[in-house]
């Protein structure tokens, strides 16, 4: 299939792409370096604390609605049909609907913070007023970051992500740099969240300068409500809230039951060992974020063929991105989290990091099948999905987690992500993207896994040979495993005709 002038869109995902990752790099180094100088200040209870308030946070901000996907989806399905007007009516209307929504979300977690902590969390009272301090702040920052969202989305919507990473990377260093700071000189985890919350209304401030040159004027009309505009996002943003309730509010779920079942000490392990499987995530998400925007504009321009096209390239992608970084952590997780965090790392139960792992890259596979069907409307055959899935995790979790305990919680979920998005998910999925199932399978897991086994005999042996790493050994097992993959994936993962592709591709981005 050839995609009609394909090297100016090329040039645009490159550029989109290419900054994401940019930010996500910065973002990385900034947790690689943030987070155990908040583990060894403020110490692991208060560390476990910080991360269930910000789950309390994220939970709240699914009182969005879905308006913000929606106002992505119909900005870029707008601008593809040239109705300029169109695009500043449904960002008035989003930004209208979403700062209701942001107010309703500082009240309730405002009236989350009077309730006592000892009432259902086992905590230490020295942390109590600090936990209630904290769901304020974070409650407020609620509020700001609802209006900064209807603001960020209008980077996707004109799908110029690389100005919002642009200044992403800038307020990244500034905040992390500020919050090392404060942690030096003694502070806890309540100055931490106040410097969050200064962050995100400077970023409001910066980005209605930004986004004012890519929709003139849009602020002009920022205050006004179309009922109209409305009653059409509102059809699609209901069924992906519920999608995203469901779906990335099932990804908190575990802390919580942690919280419930266990001392609340152990959140920290397991939320560091989550934390850091999530850099297949970090790796995956620049290039899969910008599918949402892009087939929605191939849906509306009716562009089936090439949407297609983009449900097996982007499975293929994101496995390909995300399997190395789980080989690495598989064999070598134990060993970097005793560098990165020595006060925890002692408290990670073997075969944690295996489960973690697993769950993760299953769930990498089926996001580019389920952004792709929620682009296309198929949002309650999602919702349906991932309700299901969620029921079944947590009927596994709460059988398993009392025999095997954190273990039992991320086998639970990846049992539950396997059958659901195996058996239903992605036969539905080729059915609606008009491919083959054996298409959808083969080429993005088949051809990777095969690639993949060198490497994973490479990993084997550095695994097996040293039974404790220096952090110079460890970064060279590291570089080894993804050179041999890179390698192999070139040779035995790609197909002839994809490679020549991808070298047009890049020649005729890089004006080569």
């Amino acid at each position: 299939m050839k995609f009609s002038g394909i090297p100016a869109r090329f040039q645009g995902w490159l550029r989109n792409v290419g900054s994401s990752y940019a930010d996500a790099v910065v973002g990385g180094v900034v947790f690689v370096f943030l987070t155990p100088a908040i583990v060894r200040e403020v110490g692991s209870e208060a560390y476990a604390v910080w991360v269930l308030a910000h789950s309390i946070a994220f939970y709240l901000a699914f009182l969005d609605l879905g308006f913000a996907n929606a106002q992505v989806r119909y900005h870029a399905r707008f601008a593809a049909q040239g109705k300029e007007q169109a695009v500043r009516d449904v960002i008035a209307t989003s930004i209208v609907s979403l700062i209701v929504a942001g107010s309703v979300a500082a009240v309730l977690g405002c009236g989350i913070a009077l309730i006592h902590p000892d009432r259902w969390l086992d905590i230490s009272p020295s942390l109590t007023q600090d936990f209630r301090v904290v769901l304020v702040l974070l409650s407020i920052n609620m509020l700001v970051s609802f209006l900064a969202a209807a603001v960020e989305n209008i980077y996707e919507g004109a799908q110029r992500f690389d100005l919002r990473n642009i200044r992403s990377i800038i307020l990244r260093i500034l905040t992390a740099a500020l919050q090392l700071v404060f942690l030096h000189r003694g502070a806890g985890i309540v100055p931490l969240v106040a410097i969050e919350l200064g962050a995100v209304c400077l970023r409001v401030i910066v980005d209605i300068a930004f986004t004012s040159r890519l929709v003139p004027g849009w602020w002009r009309s920022a205050a006004k409500f179309h009922k109209r505009v409305w009653r059409r996002l509102k059809s699609f943003a209901l069924w992906t809230s519920a999608d995203e309730v469901l779906s990335e509010g099932s990804t908190h779920l575990d802390h919580f039951l942690i919280a419930a079942i266990f001392p609340i000490m152990l959140l920290t392990p397991y939320s560091l060992c989550t934390s850091v499987a999530g850099v297949m995530l970090t790796a995956v998400h620049p290039i899969v974020e910008t599918f949402f925007p892009l087939a929605s504009g191939l849906h509306a321009q009716h562009r089936g063929e090439e949407l297609s096209r983009l449900m097996i390239a982007g499975s293929k992608i994101a496995t390909a991105i995300a399997l190395p970084l789980g080989i690495v952590l598989v064999f070598f997780g134990k060993p970097v989290m005793q560098i990165w965090v020595p006060e925890a790392a002692d408290d990670i139960p073997d075969g944690l990091m295996l489960a973690v792992v697993l769950d993760y890259l299953t769930s990498l596979y089926l996001w580019t099948a389920t952004v792709i069907l929620v682009a296309i409307g198929r949002t309650r055959l999602v919702v349906g999905l991932t309700l299901a899935e969620i029921v079944l995790g947590v009927a596994l979790m709460l059988t398993l987690a009392p025999r095997y305990g954190l273990i039992g919680i991320a086998v639970a979920s990846f049992i539950a992500n396997v059958a659901i998005g195996f058996f239903f998910q992605v036969p539905v999925a080729a059915r609606a993207a008009h491919v083959t199932l054996g298409e959808l399978l083969g080429t993005a897991i088949g051809r990777v896994l095969l690639a993949s086994l060198p490497a994973i005999g490479v990993a084997v042996i550095f695994h097996n040979t040293f039974e404790a790493m220096s952090l110079l050994m460890l970064a060279g097992a590291i570089a080894g495993v993804l050179l041999t993959y890179v390698v192999s994936l070139w040779l035995f993962g790609v197909r002839r005709d994809e490679r020549e592709l991808y070298l047009t591709l890049w020649r005729n981005a890089s004006g080569g």
